[in-house]
């Protein structure tokens, strides 16, 4: 891929748009994976009733108090184990919370290796952090598992694996990557974010197939017609890819409006760009 021109649109970790989807997807796996038994003393049952509670309610400060009881009484349940590490993550991004958190899973899922929602935690996190290599072999292990799982039916959380499979891939140049995508599609609201048909596009580029990328692109833009990442990404398609500088240039000045003042570098380099491509 030439000059990595192409954008990655990484959602942002504090996202108000696209978080919350996430925290819904991955609360259901938690509510709908416990087994509220397990070997939890039953004084304790409704206490993590209500951890559980919290948590899919977004109060994952609560959620984290009230798991963290569950586990002074019963320190190897992995329900807890699982819910309060979640919490822990949420809330604090440090590198020590991050590297504790992703070894209580190693060692959850040495314990219980065939757990759907364990490997779902621990690949989401994983590509939280830049991980993809191994968050996409971690994720692929859950996609595995989600049919015998009780979150089979939930289709947040199966659109959500499959975005996330997806984006691994994209990050990894992994053709298959394509395929997790495009399935979904189907899942809302997955179907209707930019980021998905940027990363079908750049999956595109990678196998130099630049028609497709520019269909890709075109079906994002349908969904945002203003979105200024998949603008430029467009107008450097034709520019790097199809040498065609008219609509190359007709994309830059749409992404130069998109932009406006929120980006000052990258509307500096578009306007140097298109000084050296127009006719003077």
């Amino acid at each position: 891929m030439k000059n990595n021109a192409i954008t990655h649109l990484r959602y942002p970790v504090n996202s108000l748009m696209r978080l919350p989807i996430f925290l819904t997807a991955l609360a259901a796996v938690l509510v709908v994976s416990a087994s509220l038994t397990g070997c939890r003393p039953p004084d304790m049952t409704a206490e993590f009733q209500l951890a559980l509670s919290e948590a899919a309610a977004g109060n994952l400060e609560s959620a984290l108090e009230r798991s963290s009881r569950c586990l002074q009484a019963a320190p190897d349940d992995l329900d807890a184990v699982t819910l309060n590490n979640f919490c822990q993550f949420m809330l604090n991004n440090d590198k020590a919370t991050t590297e504790k958190v992703l070894f209580s899973f190693e060692r959850s899922i040495e314990q219980a290796p065939n757990r759907f929602d364990l490997r779902y935690f621990y690949g989401w996190m994983l590509y939280r952090n830049g991980k993809y290599p191994e968050a996409l072999n971690a994720l692929e292990k859950a996609y595995e598992l989600l049919p015998n799982s009780v979150a089979r039916d939930n289709a947040a959380t199966r659109g959500n694996l499959l975005f996330l499979m997806g984006r691994c891939c994209v990050f990894n140049n992994l053709p298959r990557g394509m395929r997790y995508l495009q399935a979904a599609r189907v899942y809302e609201p997955f179907g209707e974010w930019p980021e998905l048909y940027n990363s079908l596009a750049i999956l595109s580029l990678y196998q130099q197939n630049w028609n497709q990328a520019v269909v890709w692109l075109e079906t994002g833009l349908r969904k945002d017609p203003a979105h200024p990442a998949l603008l430029r990404n467009l107008a450097i398609v034709y520019d790097n890819y199809l040498n065609d500088r008219v609509k190359a240039s007709q994309c830059y000045d749409l992404a130069l409006v998109a932009i406006g003042a929120s980006d000052p570098a990258a509307s500096a380099a578009i306007t140097a760009r298109l000084n050296q491509i127009r006719p003077r």
